[in-house]
């Protein structure tokens, strides 16, 4: 039997607290308030955001955006709203048993689904071994859950949830593409096949729904991906 994970350590943000049915969502770690900005177009949607840095919720608020001063790993509420987004946030958390806690709370809090904006870890040590790195690999970005797409799964599994779509967004086919670094200076000049990826768009179904349902949620945008996408049902 495996070890549960440990509760999350309470921080000077507070369990958030609000009128949570009033929204058609909630985003975890909402920052200044982009991504909500995001996903109420996307989804055509009102939502909430949940943020642990008060001067960003301050932000927020001065720009019109409705964002609670909280931890979003002390939040639980049971099917409050109809989906939870966390646009590049869970890479952010200290480490995979934290973001499996948070994606529980995620799960238990969204009647549908849940949405997830992570940058892409697949392929990094086979990268490293080429001796180059995606630049959000690096220290610095304040990433310490690299979290794989075998990761997710794993978790999910878990959790009882899916299925789990999947947008692989932004081929990185060769080494001269920006993002790449070389690691004990120049970078080697080689394709990169399988290419990497810059980021996934992670949709994940909490509750069964008709097929036409799900691909108008999942369906990629064109205007989003202009450089390409891989799309597929993760396992």
């Amino acid at each position: 039997m495996s070890t549960p994970a440990p509760p999350p350590k309470r921080t000077r943000a507070p369990s958030p607290v609000a009128n949570w049915e009033a929204y058609d969502f909630i985003d975890l770690g909402a920052g200044s308030g982009g991504s909500i900005r995001h996903c109420s177009r996307r989804f055509k949607a009102r939502g909430i955001g949940i943020e642990r840095s008060l001067k960003r919720v301050n932000q927020a608020r001065e720009a019109g955006i409705e964002v609670i001063h909280g931890d979003g790993a002390l939040f639980d509420c049971e099917k409050v709203v109809r989906f939870v987004t966390m646009m590049d946030m869970l890479e952010h958390l200290p480490d995979l048993n934290v973001v499996e806690i948070v994606l529980a709370k995620a799960i238990k809090a969204a009647r549908q689904f849940i949405f997830i904006r992570h940058p892409s870890f697949e392929g990094e040590e086979r990268a490293r071994q080429r001796n180059y790195v995606v630049g959000h690999w690096r220290e610095g970005f304040g990433h310490t859950a690299h979290i794989m797409l075998s990761d997710f799964a794993e978790m999910f599994a878990r959790l009882g949830v899916g299925p789990v779509t999947v947008n692989s967004v932004e081929p990185i086919r060769h080494t001269s593409h920006e993002v790449i670094m070389g690691i004990d200076g120049d970078k080697p000049d080689e394709a990169i096949d399988p290419p990497l990826w810059r980021r996934h768009d992670i949709f994940v179904q909490i509750a069964p729904m008709p097929a036409d349902e799900w691909e108008s949620i999942t369906k990629p945008l064109s205007k989003e991906y202009p450089l390409g996408v891989h799309r597929f049902v993760l396992s």
